[in-house]
């Protein structure tokens, strides 16, 4: 619809709270949800400061552009969410 947006945010603990708090008081965001938070041992996407995707398209088809930009070595439940 060209309005949603996804993000994923990783990194240090108080960098990825304080990115978020930013993002949540942003006037421009509104119907904000968290997905998934947890700890993690390594980004899965270390080589990405930021991706983007044109979601317009079917589902179908967002959802394999999506995996597609899914490293291999990405956490299972980032997989999963997709």
């Amino acid at each position: 619809n060209g309005r949603s947006y996804m993000q994923l945010l990783e990194g240090q603990a108080a960098n990825v709270e304080a990115a978020f708090a930013t993002i949540k008081n942003d006037p421009h965001h509104r119907s904000i949800e968290t997905v998934l938070e947890r700890t993690v041992n390594s980004r899965s996407f270390p080589e990405s400061a930021m991706l983007g995707l044109n979601l317009v398209s079917s589902p179908f088809e967002r959802r394999r552009a999506i995996a597609g930009l899914v490293p291999d070595k990405a956490e299972k439940d980032i997989r999963t969410m997709l």
